[in-house]
């Protein structure tokens, strides 16, 4: 048998190339367009959290804020003026209840 001839391998070997970069292009190009899906999955769910959410004192503070009010306004014998003093410093209110 005779040697295969010089041209004869280039071509096999580029032929050979082109289809192991086809094929493996092919599969690269799959998991770059799944990253980028899981990607932008990631951004989506950061997009839907709450940005403001309360801190826990916040919360506290609050509930405080609104016993006060519902002591005010459920109390027969209030003085408003008197207790909206009260509540813009508490030292005060011990002060007024004493005085009264």
């Amino acid at each position: 048998m005779h040697d295969p001839s010089p041209i004869f391998i280039i071509v096999m070997v580029f032929v050979i190339l082109a289809i192991m970069r086809k094929s493996g292009g092919a599969g690269w190009r799959v998991g770059q367009r799944r990253m980028e899906e899981m990607m932008a999955e990631i951004r989506e769910q950061r997009r839907s959290l709450p940005r403001n959410v309360p801190t826990l004192d916040q919360v506290q503070m609050l509930e405080d804020r609104v016993r006060v009010l519902e002591r005010i306004v459920t109390d027969q014998n209030y003085s408003l003026a008197r207790d909206i003093e009260a509540l813009r410093d508490p030292r005060d209110a011990r002060h007024t209840e004493e005085k009264i």
